[in-house]
């Protein structure tokens, strides 16, 4: 009787096929998890980037007593209590640079001071209705993982409509 301990070639051919599929499947699934908490996580700044700049806006504009959209991603507005408050080259305003969202102040027709409010804004845009309100819409992100907000505004310090 012949003594067989080992395996034979086919055996082992078949033992190392077995242990690459079992393999690819694992890195594929890792692979799958890994890109997932990416875009997750991607989606997240997108999201908190937005939120940022909506409720900042949000809160400025609650107080204006000036309200003007001069052109698309721009608007212009006064404090109340701005000591400056007749000068109409004196105003604050939000404006779009790139994929960052500006924060300035304007004395004088020039930029006295700026602040980057926040970072990865792909798209902002403001429209006023009748009754003085300000709709506010705040794009953060790409195509995959692009979050956009929207909001409104009712500045304190305008005159408003009255109810029907």
């Amino acid at each position: 009787m012949l003594d067989q301990r080992g395996f034979t070639l086919v055996e082992a051919l078949l033992a190392l096929a077995m242990l690459g599929l079992v393999t690819a499947a694992l890195v594929t699934f890792y692979y799958s998890g890994v890109t997932a908490w990416h875009r997750g996580a991607g989606r997240m700044d997108n999201q908190q980037n937005a939120r940022i700049a909506v409720d900042l806006i949000d809160r400025e504009l609650r107080f204006a007593c000036w309200v003007e959209i001069p052109r698309e991603g721009e608007i212009r507005y006064r404090l109340k209590d701005d000591p400056r408050q007749e000068d109409t080259q004196c105003y604050r305003r939000f404006r779009l640079s790139g994929e960052q969202l500006l924060m300035e102040e304007i004395e004088s027709g020039k930029i006295h001071a700026r602040n980057v409010a926040a970072l990865g804004i792909g798209e902002l845009s403001f429209s006023l209705d009748d009754c003085n309100n300000v709709h506010v819409t705040v794009a953060a992100g790409g195509a995959g993982d692009g979050v956009a907000l929207q909001s409104s505004v009712s500045p304190r310090n305008i005159a408003r409509c009255e109810a029907p």
